[in-house]
C-alpha cells in the first residue's frame, strides 16, 4: 500500500509545547508567542495546535529550545 510517500527526519529540531486552559477562545495567543520568538531571531520551523485550542507545538532548532522557552515564560508572565 502506498499511504505513505516520503518520511524525512530531521535532527536536531526541538519541540516546545505551550499548554493552558485559557488559552481556548482567547485571540491572539500564538501571535504573541511567535512574536516573542522572532523578537530574539529564533526561527519557527513547524507549528501544529489541537482543535482543542488548549495547547500550541512548534518546533525550532535544538540550539535555540533554552532561548525559545524563556521568551515564551517572559511574554506571558509565567
Amino acid at each position: 500500500h502506498d499511504y505513505m510517500a516520503a518520511l524525512e527526519v530531521m535532527p536536531h529540531v526541538a519541540i516546545v509545547v505551550a499548554i493552558g486552559e485559557n488559552m481556548k477562545g482567547t485571540p491572539g495567543i500564538a501571535g504573541r508567542a511567535f512574536g516573542a520568538l522572532g523578537r530574539r531571531g529564533i526561527n519557527i520551523i513547524a507549528i501544529a495546535q489541537g482543535s482543542s485550542e488548549l495547547s500550541i507545538s512548534f518546533a525550532v532548532k535544538s540550539a535555540d529550545v533554552k532561548e525559545a522557552v524563556n521568551a515564551i515564560h517572559e511574554e506571558f508572565a509565567l
